[in-house]
């Protein structure tokens, strides 16, 4: 199951200065409370995490969403604070509530694994799906993998297939390669040698070995119509999406591990 990703700067910045803004009453070029937070800011940027939680706290305390979140973040991780689970779960609760989705799959995956409470699958689901529904791509893949497994819901390989295909759409590398085994026997859905062949192009793309096999021996069994079809295919997904704004290169090596 995927770990918590601490928040792009560029996401923190651009959030809690839209929050704190609205704390000031529009005040906010001259607002002291703004140079305490950029301090804040900066200082988790050098990765400086004690400053950042000792700089950052009042403003999760006036609950500020994107402050609460990463607070939570670093008791999780232990970064600039003590380990403490418990008080990792009180801050991404708060954020969690103001429909956070990365608060949302944080809160969720420490139920998936009973970090500071009791292990509940079905509690890990109802966050991880809340997350997912935002478009969040970990909670996506991670709601794949319950489905998949079977954990704290029925198995269900065709719903796995769903979330695995939007996890998929936004670039995450595993499922692209999931999608594609998937794909290929067409389980969970139809069988498409083309369409599996896109995505495990796509797959490889990122470098992931398995999908790079894949391609090999799936070609030997493809005709080559299908396999320009589904090179357009892998074309058209990369010019649709890698020229995006909003498309984030992420796949789990985006995850904050440990």
């Amino acid at each position: 199951m995927n770990l918590l990703p601490l928040p792009t700067i560029a996401k923190f910045r651009s959030a809690t200065a839209f929050c704190l803004c609205l704390f000031v009453c529009g005040v906010l070029i001259i607002s002291p409370a703004r140079a305490d937070l950029n301090d804040g800011i900066d200082a988790f940027e050098r990765e400086d995490y004690e400053t950042a939680a000792r700089e950052m706290r009042p403003y999760a305390e006036r609950g500020i969403t994107m402050v609460e979140y990463l607070l939570g973040a670093l008791y999780m991780y232990g970064e600039g604070v003590p380990k403490d689970y418990e008080e990792a779960r009180k801050w991404l609760r708060l954020a969690a509530d103001k429909e956070l989705s990365e608060a949302q799959f944080a809160l969720g995956y420490l139920y998936f694994e009973g970090l500071g409470v009791e292990q509940d699958y079905k509690k890990a689901e109802h966050w991880y799906r809340k997350s997912a529904e935002q478009g969040y791509v970990l909670a996506q893949v991670s709601m794949g993998e319950l489905f998949f497994d079977g954990m704290g819901v029925s198995e269900d390989i065709e719903i796995a297939a769903y979330w695995y295909s939007l996890a998929a759409s936004q670039g995450d590398v595993r499922s692209q390669y999931i999608i594609g085994l998937l794909t290929w026997g067409g389980v969970g859905g139809r069988q498409d040698q083309s369409l599996a062949y896109k995505w495990m192009i796509l797959a490889a793309d990122q470098g992931l070995e398995e999908a790079q096999d894949k391609l090999i021996s799936y070609a030997e069994e493809m005709t080559s119509a299908e396999i320009t079809k589904a090179e357009r295919l892998a074309d058209a997904w990369r010019a649709e999406h890698y020229s995006s704004e909003n498309f984030w290169r992420r796949g789990f090596s985006s995850s904050f591990s440990r």
